[in-house]
């Protein structure tokens, strides 16, 4: 592989959104059999992602106030 060949490799960013995660939770809570162990998953995620939010919105108002 050559010096050029090299440069041009770089890192791809899989990152899902939350907007696009959120409807994969809200299918495993809808779906009453889904494993308990995936429910419990998507609730703590859920719970981590509004925990998040709140942090941000907590951070807006503060900036905004300063």
């Amino acid at each position: 592989m050559s010096v050029n060949e090299k440069a041009q490799i770089g890192t791809i960013d899989i990152t899902p959104t939350w907007a696009g995660v959120l409807p994969i939770y809200l299918g495993v809570l809808e779906n009453p059999n889904a494993a308990v162990v995936a429910r419990k998953a998507a609730l703590e995620e859920l719970a981590r992602m509004a925990k998040l939010a709140d942090l941000y919105v907590a951070q807006q108002k503060s900036e905004a106030t300063a």
